[in-house]
């Protein structure tokens, strides 16, 4: 790439008065941001080819210099296979460039060589491309690129009208479930309870800052009241909570973990399983979903609990 400095007049433009470069000037730009108080307006002229439209190079130096709070201005002019001063075709014979170049007062012209035309010597190269290291990142493995996509991903297990989901995603922070009857939820892994029985979609879109993945699943569930919950050979109820927060697992002696949600899926409670007895607090009167599980983590029961004190 080469940097050529505006002449007075039109005749004597882009002549060998010239700096040949390695650099994009997008560097310069971004590095005049960093020296100077914030807030700059800069005015820029690409005169390139395609290897300046086909990445989007003016669009790009626009957007790193608002990120940084400044303002680019900037006009192109790149046709597939253009040189810099190689007949035909070529920015110096061209009269769009030379009349973009004079009709204004720009801060910086870019210029893009093409690839097949005589480079610099590796001497001069090599100091250019120490230079370039010292203000950016020059190769893209440093870039972490497509290093930070998540995947969406999801199991689930379905207690009757009870839907209970386990959520697979990786390389997520955020999560938005659809549960197919109008409900939705941010939790990790909600807990949710169907109105009627039909069959159901169930989205979850798995995001993080910059990039999202989704994933669907449908779920049915079938006119009737009996557990369809596999329980591990056991035949558990829960008895309680009483006034003093006491729970007995009734079919169950062992011990494990109790965990309750409330109907948008959210862990409210979680207590210890020991001999068959849990204590819970701070629980309003109203539904709750339950999910007893053994200290190997087999899911032994889970259903709807109601809280009456």
């Amino acid at each position: 790439m080469k940097f050529w400095k505006k002449l007075p007049t039109a005749s004597c433009q882009l002549q060998t008065i010239s700096v040949r470069v390695t650099l994009m000037v997008l560097l310069l730009i971004l590095q005049t941001g960093d020296v100077a108080s914030q807030g700059l307006f800069r005015k820029a002229l690409f005169l390139g080819n395609s290897y300046t439209y086909f990445n989007d190079l003016p669009i790009l130096t626009a957007t790193l210099a608002s990120s940084n709070g400044d303002s680019l201005y900037y006009a192109s002019n790149s046709p597939g296979g253009y040189t810099l001063g190689w007949f035909p075709s070529a920015h110096v014979f061209s009269g769009i460039s030379l009349n973009m170049i004079s009709n204004n007062n720009w801060d910086f012209v870019i210029l893009q060589e093409q690839s097949q035309t005589p480079g610099l010597l590796p001497d001069s190269a090599l100091i250019l491309q120490q230079a370039s290291d010292s203000i950016v990142f020059g190769y893209s493995f440093l870039w972490n690129a497509n290093s930070y996509y998540p995947e969406a991903d999801f199991s689930h297990t379905l207690s009757s009208d009870t839907l209970f989901t386990h959520n697979l995603s990786t390389g997520a922070d955020q999560w938005k479930w659809d549960f197919g009857d109008g409900y939705t939820s941010n939790a990790f892994e909600p807990v949710h309870i169907y109105p009627s029985a039909a069959t159901y979609l169930v989205s979850l879109v798995a995001s993080n800052d910059c990039h999202s993945d989704s994933i669907s699943q449908q779920v049915t569930v079938l006119p009737t009241t009996v557990d369809l919950m596999p329980d591990a050979g056991y035949r558990i109820t829960l008895i309680g909570p009483d006034d003093m927060g006491n729970i007995s697992v009734k079919g169950y002696n062992g011990s494990g973990r109790l965990s309750l949600f409330d109907l948008t899926g959210r862990l409210v409670s979680a207590s210890n399983v020991i001999s068959g007895q849990a204590i819970v607090s701070g629980l309003k009167k109203q539904l709750y979903i339950y999910v007893l599980v053994s200290k190997s983590g087999t899911i032994l029961s889970q259903g709807k609990l109601i809280f009456q004190p």
